[in-house]
């Protein structure tokens, strides 16, 4: 708002995807520190229980000491996966099925040693 300008704009809404809205109880403008500002407040009163995804993966550098890991490795996994892909000419495109491949046998190697 602008007393001077007499000229008012309208920003105070809140985008939630189709099931959060279900979950909407209350949302509200109210007045703000700042005399030309409000604020706007959203209640969310969550009553289903969420499903989570995997979650995000980091490779762990302890793995790097772990002999069994490297074997696994550099012994059986790293020449199955060229062989996998020796049809391949593009380097490009071989890199990045090298590291989802060596990913997922990471990831796979991870949970069965935790």
């Amino acid at each position: 708002m602008s007393k001077t300008l007499k000229l008012k704009s309208r920003l105070d809404f809140f985008l939630v995807s189709r099931p959060i809205s279900f979950d909407v109880f209350k949302a509200e403008i109210r007045t703000s520190v700042a005399p030309d500002h409000k604020s706007v407040f959203l209640r969310i009163e969550i009553k289903s229980e969420f499903k989570r995804g995997p979650g995000l993966w980091k490779f762990n550098n302890t793995l790097l000491e772990d002999e069994n890991y490297k074997e696994l490795i550099i012994m059986f996994c790293y020449p199955q996966i060229v062989e996998k892909y020796s049809e391949g000419t593009d380097k490009q495109l071989l890199w990045e099925l090298l590291k989802m491949e060596l990913r997922s046998k990471t990831i796979k190697y991870s949970k069965q040693k935790s």
